[in-house]
């Protein structure tokens, strides 16, 4: 529904656009046809018209672009919280009772599952949310351990990249590579 919406609304935007430079032409030629006695007048009022659409076409897209870039960054202020919950419950489930860190019981981990999922119904993008849907069903299925690590690395994958990290030359191994230290040579 939102796609549509908005590239209703980008279809709607180009539509105008081009009915504003068509009607830009349309006085710029009255102007020119009425003011061709005296080019040089003519010339100046044409560079005027054209510079004045320009200023208003500018100003147009300087707002959509600010209006859009205030959105993505509202969003990114909800979403990491959420994000930081799935790195934490990962790093729960992978280091529970190690350095420290408390082993997580199955009603916390029911807990924080659940907790993440709400959250993340409304903050997270697709592609999160299709990441957390194969995490989880790893986790439910029970899998190899190296489907479910597969599953990990994508999940953290579509974290940064959701913040706004390109991954570029980083994929499963450098992601799963930061905490497990024996990782085989299958693992990709």
């Amino acid at each position: 529904m939102q796609n549509s919406q908005s590239k209703g609304q980008m279809f709607l935007g180009f539509v105008l656009i081009v009915l504003m430079l068509l009607l830009g032409y349309w006085v710029v030629a009255s102007i020119w046809r009425a003011l061709s006695a005296t080019p040089a007048v003519g010339a100046a009022i044409a560079a005027a018209t054209l510079g004045g659409l320009a200023t208003i076409a500018g100003h147009f897209t300087v707002k959509h672009l600010e209006r859009k870039a205030a959105v993505v960054a509202q969003l990114r202020e909800k979403k990491i919280p959420v994000y930081e919950d799935i790195i934490r419950l990962m790093f729960g489930i992978a280091f529970g009772g190690k350095g420290g860190r408390k082993k997580l019981n199955e009603q916390e981990m029911i807990k924080a599952t659940t907790d993440i999922t709400e959250k993340l119904t409304i903050w997270g993008s697709d592609e999160m949310v299709r990441a957390f849907h194969r995490f989880r069903m790893s986790a439910l299925n029970q899998p190899s351990g190296y489907e479910t690590l597969g599953c990990v690395a994508d999940l953290m994958l579509a974290v940064r990249k959701d913040l706004g990290h390109e991954n570029k030359d980083i994929g499963r191994r450098e992601v799963l590579g930061l905490f497990i230290n024996d990782l085989p040579d299958s693992v990709r």
